[in-house]
């Protein structure tokens, strides 16, 4: 039995290996096959995310052009001070709210 996946319209032949099952469809079948259902997971979750990743070299950069030590920058973004040297130094994620104030304050435009 062989079987198309809709999203990239690729026929596979081993419909076991390349596609999830689903009680409630005909077939068993979803209509996706695997490859493409771990893409448009993985899509999701970013677009649901709260975080996103950032670069702390250019958050450092951004707060060295403004002159502000870490203290001061911690008190116009309104963050405490120990989250914000962690998310300068240490950090990988930071919540898009947070970022779209830091970028703010330094007029940066952020196309999200």
């Amino acid at each position: 039995m062989s079987k198309t996946c809709k999203r990239c319209g690729v026929t596979y032949g081993d419909v076991e290996g390349n596609f999830y099952t689903h009680p409630s469809t005909a077939d068993k079948y979803r209509a996706i096959c695997k490859k493409c259902w771990k893409e448009q997971t993985n899509e999701n979750n970013r677009k649901r995310s709260k975080y996103v990743a950032y670069n702390r070299d250019y958050l450092k950069e951004l707060r060295i052009k403004a002159g502000l030590t870490v203290e001061k920058a911690a008190k116009e973004y309104n963050m405490g001070f120990n989250h914000y040297n962690y998310l300068e130094y240490k950090g990988k994620f930071i919540k898009k709210e947070e970022l779209k104030r830091i970028l703010k304050y330094h007029g940066v435009t952020n196309n999200d």
